[in-house]
């Protein structure tokens, strides 16, 4: 049977709970605000008492949900250890000293496009694209995300697998989390990171000359080549082929280190 709390002589008053909904797994902390609270207090989820609860004031507690039993419970507080557990449908004690808790799965973050960027503001801009893709983002007026320690931004809602978010310029080579919230609360924790590097520049090539046909192994030498690009070699040929225009070739380049890479030149 179901389970309902009965309560003879304490009057609790629930004002509002923050957030309102929380992960199905539970571990949500609820700030509860109302009246009449003191520290002999236990806060329940439906009729599942919280893993933990800290009194802060008789105006203000904070409850941690525990993981989902239904989906839609009321948050109730209860002074002292004067209550019972009676077989019926789950009912609130006083309408006045319960909230509505719905518990939701949480988005997930699987992959950004694009995940490498270069960092710095040449082209005027103050925020950059980044696609997000992942699964359950919700079509909400809180959708948020969050890069790093930054303060969130609000997201646009492409589909439940993809969200646009703009990415704050970085003036410096760092990697940061980025992270999406359905409710501006919540966020998730899947460690996909936004990396900023600086433009590879190139300062010398040896030989700087080969066979026609092809093959030749050039080394480069230069600054901020990061092993987690994909990297290429882009050659230029002026005349080549039928006509004079310049034919452009991209073959893939071997990683050394920061300031050395090697290719193979095309035929």
């Amino acid at each position: 049977a179901n389970m309902k709390l009965t309560s003879p002589s304490n009057q609790v008053i629930v004002r509002t709970i923050v957030p309102t909904q929380g992960r199905v797994e539970g571990g949500t902390q609820v700030a509860v605000v109302g009246d009449y609270f003191d520290s002999s207090f236990s806060c329940f989820f439906g009729t599942t008492r919280a893993p933990s609860a800290v009194f802060m004031s008789s105006s203000s507690v904070t409850c941690m949900s525990p993981p989902r039993s239904l989906e839609g419970v009321f948050v109730q507080v209860v002074n002292g250890n004067d209550y019972i557990f009676s077989s019926d449908q789950v009912v609130a004690l006083d309408p006045n000293a319960t909230a509505q808790f719905n518990y939701v799965e949480m988005p997930i973050v699987s992959r950004l496009l694009p995940e490498i960027v270069v960092f710095g503001d040449a082209t005027g801009l103050q925020t950059l694209d980044v696609s997000v893709f992942g699964s359950g983002f919700a079509q909400s007026s809180d959708l948020r995300c969050r890069f790093g320690q930054r303060p969130p931004a609000m997201a646009r809602w492409l589909s439940p697998t993809k969200v646009l978010c703009q990415a704050p310029v970085s003036l410096a080579a760092q990697s940061i989390a980025v992270e999406v919230s359905n409710d501006n609360f919540e966020y998730t924790s899947s460690g996909m990171l936004l990396i900023y590097y600086a433009q590879p520049v190139l300062s010398s090539m040896v030989p700087s000359a080969g066979a026609y046909s092809g093959g030749t192994r050039v080394t480069f030498t230069g600054q901020n080549f990061i092993p987690q690009l994909t990297m290429n070699c882009r050659f230029r040929c002026t005349g080549c082929g039928a006509s004079s225009a310049d034919v452009k070739m991209t073959v893939p380049a071997e990683y050394l280190s920061s300031t050395t890479i090697r290719c193979h030149t095309p035929p």
